[in-house]
């Protein structure tokens, strides 16, 4: 996953942190109830969806949770 990344990267630096952060967890949640919903209902390829709505998420998100926690410890020494 390269290119995700990247792109989170853009959206964290255009849009802020914290609403990148609500954004791409969303992301996370929508397509986990897609995941759940398509179990329940038995559909191989709402569960490849869900889990694709999830992916676009879950790698950014780590991008802007890196950008959170070195803005919270700007004036410390931060090992990431």
């Amino acid at each position: 996953n390269i290119v995700l990344p990247l792109i989170g990267g853009v959206i964290v630096d255009r849009w802020g942190f914290a609403t990148s952060l609500c954004l791409f967890t969303s992301f996370c949640l929508a397509g986990q109830a897609a995941v759940a919903a398509a179990c329940a209902s038995g559909s191989l390829n709402g569960m490849l969806v869900g889990r694709a709505i999830f992916g676009l998420g879950g790698e950014s998100l780590s991008v802007a949770q890196s950008a959170f926690i070195t803005s919270w410890f700007q004036d410390k020494e931060l090992a990431l």
